[in-house]
């Protein structure tokens, strides 16, 4: 039998958030029940893995684990929605006010701080969603605004917006965001 696309990346986060707070696996991972940050991911995990079949056991878990999203959702203080594209390993700290929005496409590996937003441009029809690369960072309070693609293992710093492309390797800051450096 094999696993879900979803459910690989499921086992790819789990074991990010294990190594990131030092966690033992498999022992490690019952803990994370008490890490509020991991269970957005998980949960959109879960509801992703559910979506499009007809199986009755992905539809009863489905209904359940919408029951769930507007706790989720509260206790963790972030929005993840899920018809965002989001690779495996996907790492929250602290996340309060993180927002991954409709469409949007996440490479492997993306480490989020607070508030870190990914969304549309405000009363843009026309907006397409960000991409953003592999390896990337948003520090806290940084946003990536509309249709821009952040490269792979760039840096996008403490409160900057970025409303143009950042370049792979790379590090953007400020208001509106300027690349200040290429690694």
């Amino acid at each position: 039998m094999t696993l879900n696309i979803e459910l690989k990346r499921l086992i790819n986060d789990t074991i990010h958030y294990c190594n990131d707070h030092k966690l033992s696996l498999p022992f490690g991972v019952f803990k994370l029940i008490i890490v509020v940050d991991y269970w957005p991911v998980a949960h959109y995990r879960l509801l992703k893995y559910c979506c499009g079949s007809n199986n009755v056991f992905k539809l009863l878990l489905r209904v359940i684990l919408l029951f769930f999203k507007p706790i989720v959702d509260g206790l963790s203080g972030c929005r993840i929605y899920i018809d965002s594209d989001i690779g495996g390993g996907l790492l929250l700290h602290q996340s309060t006010g993180v927002v991954i929005s409709p469409k949007v496409v996440l490479g492997e590996n993306c480490i989020f701080f607070s508030g870190a937003c990914v969304v549309y441009k405000a009363n843009s029809k026309l907006s397409a969603a960000p991409i953003i690369g592999n390896n990337v960072k948003l520090m806290v309070g940084s946003k990536v605004v509309g249709n821009v693609i952040v490269g792979d293992n760039a840096i996008v710093g403490a409160n900057a917006v970025v409303l143009k492309d950042v370049p792979a390797n790379s590090v953007a800051v400020g208001i509106p965001a300027k690349n200040v450096c290429v690694y």
